[in-house]
């Protein structure tokens, strides 16, 4: 049986949308594989939650379930396990005790920020030998096909 040519230019029903999960899951798995070898103890939903924090004073836990697209039970899951590697803290917050606020500690801005670069490097690889020119356009159309589906 012969080997399907990986590098097919069929566009059937789907195919971006096969693509493109592809490309983030192959992405995805090189980031992860590289935090694990810097010894970084971190799964990327830790990473991705170290980074919305490392952009703001202080969220919401609710508003940092939004911003991830993630519910809410799972935030939590992510946020104890930061919190016990004293990553993040969470206090109630001030007008309503139910809900609580969140903030990334020195130690979880340093972990943050080796895992950044680390994944920097990953997409460096991921996009040599595609011209600044060509990265910009595809940047251009990733944001009209969200923007498309928002």
């Amino acid at each position: 049986m012969e080997k399907k040519n990986r590098r097919s230019s069929k566009t059937g029903p789907y195919e971006f949308g096969r693509l493109l999960h592809l490309a983030t899951k192959r992405l995805q798995l090189a980031v992860q594989r590289s935090l694990n070898r810097a010894g970084l103890r971190m799964t990327l939903p830790q990473w991705q939650t170290l980074t919305v924090l490392a952009g703001a004073e202080e969220v919401s836990q609710s508003d940092l379930s939004n911003h991830m697209d993630k519910d809410r039970a799972n935030v939590t899951r992510i946020l104890d396990s930061l919190e016990h590697a004293g990553l993040v803290e969470r206090d109630a917050h001030l007008e309503d005790k139910r809900r609580y606020t969140v903030r990334i500690t020195a130690a979880g801005r340093e972990l943050e920020s080796e895992a950044r670069a680390l994944a920097a490097e990953v997409e460096q690889k991921m996009l040599q030998g595609v011209p600044a020119v060509e990265r910009r356009q595809f940047l251009r159309l990733l944001r009209r096909l969200a923007d498309n589906l928002d």
